[in-house]
């Protein structure tokens, strides 16, 4: 989040905190004030509540909480958000300073206190899958080092620094190169190690005996986006080592730092062109199966009506935020021979009957898919979720862009779930089945919850049993 300056103000013009802190605290400070005058005029002379100001070729949003204004403004010229990034990213500072500042007395707000609420609410900003980090892996520099596998333990060749972070990742995989397919030339997995509290991208090739290892340390702003983009990943890197004989190493792991991510549909959408009323309306007592399929990744086919499927299947993509996936409004019998098969197995696609009923012979495991039947009004899945069902008759009548960041809040602990899992690869198994126990127990979500999180962590990290 380069481009963002974020201040933290009291109603009253009195600066608390920016970040990044600012070169001139003079000018800023009464920039401060006079934006916190400028609000108070509007609220009290002309009943309104103003979100932005533009001056030049800039537009300066903020957002009021109690006694408190948040100040967001870019610091690049060229750097501009659309106004649903606008109305997106305002409304999820609002829900970062309710579980921070609500009630709070502004005089008992230190600057120190200021700058750490700032930091929360910048992670929560910068996870949001609409402002995007167009090469995250661009400014992360790959660490690089050797394993020899041996009877007992393992030696790490050319690692001058010995690095603590070497030896917990040579650990991981000499604990598990027995699980690691010969015939797949690189692998890969997104782990969390917490002793070192830190998310590592790990990329290695291996013939048993020796393993080359490239890692990259993720930012914690940016471990959502590797989440969502694990997937991507993979692919760019089976594309890669797939269309060579002989490949490069070190530069396979430049080919990745290359890497621009796009997002995925719900970036794109049209917000106003959804409705969480019409899904629940839709799917009534099936909503359940629907949730568990978007929420893990797994195939949906909305079959029926076009301008029906194409409100549903862009209403599932809220509840795909966390996830780089295939979402297709509608495809026809004629777009089969040239779409990309991945979308019909892994992928929210939208189509007729009759297309339907083409695709079906040619899919294996056709148990895995959820199918949404608009003419036959009925739904078919694998499995069901009652987690998110109570919470979405809460929000189903709510503004579209506050729906949206609401459900982001609520699939931020699915993920933060997933990554916890993640740990468990360094664990024998024995241990990684009784930690997976022992988390049932703690966190309290149900058992459908922990399996979504199970099978996304499960996604990332192949090591995983």
């Amino acid at each position: 989040m380069d481009n963002i300056k974020l201040s933290l103000v009291l109603s009253s013009g009195i600066l608390l905190a920016s970040k990044p802190e600012s070169a001139d605290d003079t000018q800023q400070i009464l920039a401060s004030g006079l934006i916190s005058a400028i609000i108070t005029y509007a609220k009290e002379v002309h009943h309104e509540e103003l979100q932005s100001i533009s001056y030049h070729d800039r537009t300066i949003s903020f957002v009021q909480f109690q006694e408190f204004i948040f100040i967001v403004e870019t610091l690049d010229e060229e750097f501009t958000f659309t106004e649903r990034q606008s109305k997106q990213l305002l409304e999820q500072i609002k829900l970062s300073a309710f579980s921070l500042l609500d009630g709070r007395d502004p005089e008992l707000i230190s600057e120190g206190e200021a700058q750490l609420i700032l930091e929360h609410c910048f992670h929560d900003i910068s996870s949001l899958n609409i402002i995007l980090t167009r090469h995250p892996l661009k400014n992360l520099i790959p660490e690089i080092f050797t394993i020899q596998h041996k009877v007992k333990g393992v030696e790490i060749l050319g690692n001058k620094t010995d690095s603590v972070y070497h030896k917990s990742i040579a650990q991981i995989i000499d604990n598990n190169i027995l699980k690691v397919n010969q015939e797949i030339k690189v692998h890969s997995f997104l782990k969390l190690i917490p002793e070192h509290k830190k998310t590592f991208y790990v990329i290695f090739s291996t013939d048993s005996f020796t393993t080359k290892v490239g890692y990259f340390i993720i930012p914690q702003e940016l471990d959502y986006t590797f989440f969502r983009i694990y997937p991507v990943l993979e692919r760019l890197i089976k594309s890669y080592t797939g269309s060579r004989q002989n490949f490069d190493f070190i530069d396979l792991l430049v080919e990745l730092q290359e890497f621009e991510d796009s997002g995925n549909k719900f970036s794109m959408i049209d917000i106003e062109e959804i409705s969480l009323a019409t899904l629940s309306n839709v799917t009534k007592n099936n909503l359940d199966i629907v949730l568990f399929a978007a929420l893990s990744g797994n195939p949906i086919h909305v079959v029926g009506d076009k301008s029906v499927a194409k409100l549903i299947v862009d209403t599932l993509s809220i509840f795909t935020q966390h996830l780089s996936f295939n979402v297709v409004d509608w495809i026809t019998e004629e777009d089969l021979s040239k779409v990309d098969f991945n979308i019909l197995i892994r992928g929210i696609v939208g189509m007729s009957s009759n297309t339907h009923q083409s695709i079906l012979p040619l899919i294996h495991n056709k148990e895995t898919i959820t199918v949404i039947d608009l003419e036959e009004d009925k739904i078919t899945g694998p499995s069901t979720s009652s987690y998110f069902i109570q919470f979405i008759e809460k929000i189903r009548n709510e503004e579209p862009t506050k729906a949206s960041v609401i459900i982001f809040q609520e699939l931020k602990k699915l993920v933060s779930l997933a990554y916890i899992i993640t740990s468990t690869v360094m664990k024998v198994r024995e241990d990684s089945q009784t930690l997976l126990k022992e988390l049932s127990t703690q966190f309290p979500y149900p058992s459908s919850f922990i399996e979504k999180s199970l099978n996304l962590a499960k996604q990332r990290n192949n090591l995983l049993e």
